[in-house]
């Protein structure tokens, strides 16, 4: 490649050395300043020292000099945390370029030993390159593919639409007639991928990323395996990275177990060679998904015959720059997809018919109720509803719905088993329950759940089953067989990652009741004024004069809160995915009107659509948004979270969306956490004939 004229100076040289060790420069560059500036600061210590003899008229003058020493006292601390950061960062990632330099040097001494036996063949291998801008990185790429002792190639690079001098990069290699450009309108990795795969002509087909770079013996190595054995449809070989958070070194590579790559994908797809009959036969990538594309053509292409692990070093995987996929798509949604994929709901020989026993429904405050209901319908579950009152905030049912004497109603219906939310109202029903028999399968949530109510629950004969949170499984008597963990579930047809994100807007949704501390909410609007906070709030039975008491406290606050009650579902999903931040309330538990905290869903709802989720500093709820959120413990440590948000840069946001989506679907997408449910329900149906 043609170097650069010039000599960098010091400080250049310094900056691309740190960012070779993907280490950011502005910090260690600002501690040096600080350095530099340490005679001023003498000065002003000196001065400092003159104001204290100054006459009382200057006190102001005084404090506000006190002030600056607090503040910059506070900022010497910071910065000396984050010296501390970037030092454990620079040791970390040059320990890992280390263990890497002596991978390649291993390589470069044994290669003839550890390579299989160089190939003869002239078998012609396509390779297919997607790029979009990378201008700089993608040449280093295509020479690494020159470079291969195996000379029977054909590399197809499809430029994705690039809007730099990606193609001009790549057209000073097209004197190589191995080598072609094909310029597309940008489409995405799959469809650039799968473009690239309708030219080749290549008995095997192979894959490199244009920021990552292939081993010299690689393809050598690959086409004698596909040679001597013509059962092996796809292999793939060891990947040097420090980038895939690797507990061993900087090594990827493991013998081939479809039941672990059914769980997570282990195999690098730039070590990746495969027959052309398995794309003949099943297809490309799939353009649907917007990430985890690789794993999914894994999947497919290993469904029927097990890949081979070739012992040969094939890739050096490398983050480059900031455009790659990880870094700006999120993989929750797309894992979702695969998991339907590759692991679909078994079909059972008899449709399970439950019958839901609510004290209430359809009320719009019970979301986790309706979520639940609408994904069982999607699985194929037969759903009836008894309940016995009516909402005070309806919506139109789902399901047919029913009144009146419970045994009537299950004489009528003919259930399998029966179902109910809440663990408090299973025990007040305890005695019609037990009188009717039937399987009774039951949904735990957080506000009811004590001890004693557990214990008069699990004493009950017809119970089957009880689904509680993880972190019920703690409570006496949560070791109980009958006792399954299952998660809050959102309901994905409602709520999915939004692209249009407003980082001032701040929401909360919830029941209008005591328990939910409201007023912290009103509290830090007030305390925010650059911010627009909304409240969305449902009415709720036997508590209906307390959406009043909100509009007064409200009014009493002077706070700037917009309120907005019993608005339709698909309007509040719309709310939370126009907002930046979710900022969940509750008193705790000790506190008055406090009450046990369970898995609240509008906080996995929020997450799913990307909002940054901010909650009380109890253990349940720092759990439940993990990296993806951060916890305060009042009103003024909720406002200084709102407003710092306010200095983050456009990738801090974007980093913090993706975490949002990716933690609420890999932990809380229905369709998964809900399965454990319809299987048993299914198992149930069977049992009853």
């Amino acid at each position: 490649m043609p170097g650069t004229e010039g000599t960098p100076s010091l400080a250049r040289r310094l900056a691309l050395r740190l960012a070779a060790l993907g280490l950011d420069p502005r910090p260690l560059f600002q501690r040096v300043r600080n350095l530099m500036l340490r005679p001023a600061r003498h000065e002003l210590a000196d001065l400092r020292r003159d104001f204290s003899s100054l006459p009382p008229e200057l006190a102001g003058l005084r404090e506000r000099v006190a002030r600056m020493d607090a503040g910059q006292a506070e900022l010497q601390a910071r910065l000396a945390r984050l010296d501390a950061q970037l030092n454990e960062s620079r040791e970390a990632a040059t320990e890992q370029l280390r263990r890497i330099e002596r991978m390649e040097s291993l390589l470069a001494s044994l290669a003839d030993a550890t390579s299989p036996k160089r190939s003869t063949a002239e078998t012609l291998v396509s390779i297919v390159l997607p790029v979009r801008n990378r201008a700089s990185l993608v040449g280093e790429a295509i020479d690494s593919v020159v470079a291969q002792r195996y000379p029977h190639w054909e590399l197809i690079v499809v430029d994705d639409g690039s809007e730099d001098d990606t193609a001009a990069a790549v057209s000073a290699y097209l004197k190589d007639t191995r080598i072609r450009l094909e310029r597309i309108a940008s489409a995405g990795a799959a469809a650039a991928r799968n473009h690239g795969l309708r030219l080749s002509r290549g008995e095997f087909i192979a894959y490199l990323d244009s920021d990552n770079l292939w081993y010299p013996g690689f393809l050598d190595a690959a086409v004698a395996a596909l040679d001597a054995d013509a059962s092996t449809a796809l292999l793939y070989g060891v990947l040097l990275s420090n980038e895939h958070d690797l507990s061993g070194g900087p090594v990827l590579f493991e013998e081939f177990d479809r039941e672990r790559l059914l769980q997570a994908n282990y195999i690098d797809l730039n070590t990746v060679v495969h027959r052309r009959g398995l794309y003949e036969r099943l297809g490309g990538f799939d353009e649907g998904l917007t990430r985890l594309i690789d794993w999914d053509l894994l999947l497919r292409y290993t469904k029927e015959r097990a890949a081979y692990a070739l012992p040969a070093f094939a890739a050096r995987y490398r983050r480059a720059d900031a455009q790659r996929i990880t870094d700006n798509e999120p993989a929750g949604p797309n894992w979702l997809k695969l998991r339907e994929k590759n692991d679909p709901l078994p079909v059972p020989t008899r449709r399970p018919k439950i019958l839901y026993v609510v004290w209430h429904y359809p009320q719009l405050s019970e979301s986790y109720l309706e979520g639940e209901i609408r994904c069982m319908l999607r699985m194929g579950v037969d759903i009836e509803l008894w309940r016995e009152v009516g909402p005070a905030s309806p919506y139109p049912a789902s399901v047919p719905v029913h009144e009146g004497d419970l045994a009537d109603v299950v004489a009528r219906v003919r259930p399998d088993a029966i179902h109910v939310h809440w663990l408090g109202y299973a025990v007040a029903q305890r005695e019609m329950l037990e009188r009717i028999g039937l399987p009774l399968t039951l949904r735990m949530h957080g506000f009811d759940v004590t001890p004693d109510q557990l214990a008069r629950l699990l004493a009950m004969p017809c119970l089957h089953r009880v689904y509680a949170f993880p972190a019920q499984l703690q409570l006496p008597g949560g070791d109980d067989p009958r006792m399954r963990p299952v998660r809050s579930a959102f309901d994905t047809s409602y709520f999915s990652p939004a692209a249009d994100k407003d980082p001032h807007l701040v929401v909360r949704a919830g029941a209008c009741l005591p328990s939910k501390d409201i007023g912290l909410f009103f509290d830090v609007a007030k305390r925010c004024p650059r911010h627009r906070f909304v409240f969305a709030g449902v009415t709720c039975n036997e508590w209906e004069p307390y959406v009043d008491e909100l509009r007064r406290l409200r009014e009493q606050m002077q706070s700037p809160v917009e309120l907005r009650f019993d608005v339709p579902r698909e309007e509040t999903a719309a709310l939370i995915g126009r907002a930046g931040i979710y900022l969940h309330t509750i008193h705790p538990p000790s506190a008055p009107h406090g009450a046990p905290i369970g898995m609240p869903i509008s906080i996995a709802e929020a997450m799913s659509t990307g909002c940054y989720p901010l909650v009380r500093n109890q253990p349940e709820l720092i759990a439940y948004v993990g990296d993806a959120g951060d916890a305060y413990a009042d009103a003024a440590d909720a406002t200084r979270l709102v407003q710092a948000s306010e200095g983050w840069s456009a990738a801090e946001w974007k980093a913090r969306r993706l975490r949002a989506i990716d933690r609420a679907y890999l932990h809380h997408a229905d369709m998964q956490v809900l399965r454990p449910i319809y299987l048993d329900w299914c198992a149930l149906a069977e049992r009853r004939g």
